[in-house]
Formats: structure tokens, sequence, C-alpha cells
């Protein structure tokens, strides 16, 4: 019976090859650790190669991240500078259509707080400046104090906060002036007109009195001593009394702080006409 020869039990050894290098002389095992140290060598160079590699791709991707971001940062520039036109565009455009209104003679209360802010000739800002700028709300109703709101927001919206402290204070008697306006309603509702209208009276009679003439600063030293009183109430302190009072205060505060400011603006006026 035919035997298959047997098989090779060591690593075949290209005798030729090892001549041509000149290792033939070599044993064995001094063979396979040099065959070792080479796939060794083999395996750092490919890691090499493959580090290399890993580079350059995220030098590319690093390229196109930072090119992405210098077109993004470059949109938000023109972005910005477009909405910064926009909005001067639409301030312009919201100043103009005041003095149209105000040369027609149909100027709504938001045309006349503006004009008394913006830049004009000492003439005209003279004319003005006559009155404090609330009493261009005398007069005023229900529905035109929350147009005059949403007009004021938009004003101090688009002058970026410019004349900040001016419309927060307008804004503050705006709203005074509507909760008293819808109280009012309320009141009228429920109550007989007769009995209404003598609580209402009394009331805004006392309110004006505690608060009449005062400055900013004697407001802001009510202010405190007012809420002394309701932090440390004695036997018989009407609570609700002081605590309205003391909602209605800030109304005045704003109001004396632009009474303040009025007059420092008419100070100002004066000193120039002298020169």
């Amino acid at each position: 019976m035919w035997e298959e020869p047997d098989q090779p039990t060591s690593t075949f050894v290209w005798q030729k090859k090892l001549e041509k290098h000149g290792l033939k002389n070599l044993s064995r095992k001094e063979l396979e650790a040099l065959n070792r140290r080479k796939q060794q060598e083999n395996m750092i160079e490919l890691e090499k190669l493959k580090k290399r590699r890993q580079e350059r791709e995220h030098a590319r991707q690093q390229h196109e991240d930072d090119m992405c971001l210098m077109q993004r940062s470059k949109e938000a520039a023109q972005f910005d500078e477009w909405q910064r036109q926009e909005e001067c565009f639409h301030l312009e455009q919201a100043k103009l259509r005041s003095k149209i209104r105000i040369q027609d003679g149909r100027a709504k209360p938001i045309d006349l707080l503006a004009q008394y802010i913006s830049e004009k000739s000492l003439e005209e800002s003279i004319e003005m400046q006559m009155h404090e700028p609330y009493h261009y709300l005398n007069g005023l109703g229900l529905d035109d104090f929350e147009d005059l709101l949403a007009d004021i927001r938009v004003y101090n919206e688009l002058e970026k906060c410019q004349n900040a402290d001016y419309w927060s204070d307008l804004t503050i008697i705006v709203e005074d002036e509507l909760q008293k306006l819808r109280k009012a309603e309320a009141e009228k509702q429920r109550m007989a007109p007769g009995r209404r209208e003598g609580i209402h009276q009394s009331v805004a009679k006392d309110v004006t009195q505690i608060f009449k003439g005062k400055s900013s600063s004697q407001l802001e030293e009510l202010k405190r001593k007012i809420e002394d009183k309701i932090a440390s109430p004695q036997d018989g302190l009407d609570i609700g009394y002081w605590e309205s009072l003391l909602s209605q205060l800030k109304a005045h505060m704003a109001r004396a702080r632009l009474r303040d400011r009025h007059q420092e603006n008419l100070r100002n006026k004066l000193e120039l006409l002298k020169q």
C-alpha cells in the first residue's frame, strides 16, 4: 500500500536566499530570531506608516474644520452687520413716521415721548421740553396705554437701550396708570357709581398729598420708611393701606426722576442760550 511521506516538522529554509544574503552559516535558531526581529521591524514600520496616514488625515480634517469655522465666523459677522443696519433702518423709519404724524397734527404719545429725547436744534428742543414727558400721558384711555407700552418696548429695543432709564421710568408710569384704570373699571362693574366715585376720589387725594412736591431722594426715603413700617407692624396698623401706598410710590418715584431730569435739561438749555 502506498503511504504518505512524512510531513516536515520544521520551518522551511530557502538555502539559496540565505546564501545570497550571506546568512547560510547561521543556525536555525539564529535564523528564527532574525526572522522574528525582521517581522517586528516590519510591524513597527507599518505602525509608522499608519500613524503618518492618520496624522495627514487629522491635519486635513483640522484644516477643513478651520476653514468651516472661518466661514461661519465671516457669515456671523455679515449677519450681525446686516442686523445692525436693519435695526438702524427700522429706527429711522419709526422716527420718520413719528415726524410725519407730528407735522400732520395726528401725533401719537410715543411720537412726542420719542421726540422729547431726540437730537434736534436748540429751538426745537426748548419748545418740545417745556413740560415733563409724562404730561403727554394725560387724557389717555386703557387702549391708549396698552398701545403705548408696546410702542415703548419697540423703541427701547431699536435704540439698543440707549435711553433705557428714560423708557423704564415711562414704562413704570404707564403700567401704574393701566393698573388704576383696570381697577376703576372693575370697581365700576361691581359697585354703585356713587360709592365707587367717593372711595376713588378719597384715596387719590390722600395719595397725592403724601407724595406731592417730594424729590426723588425724598421719595426714596419715604419708601424705606414704609417698608420698615410694613416689616414691623404695630397693633392696629392698616397693612393693606400701606402696601397699596408702597405699590403706587414706585410710579411717583419714576415721575420724580423724570422731573429731575427735565429740570436738568432746562438748565442746560438755558446755559446754551447764554453763550
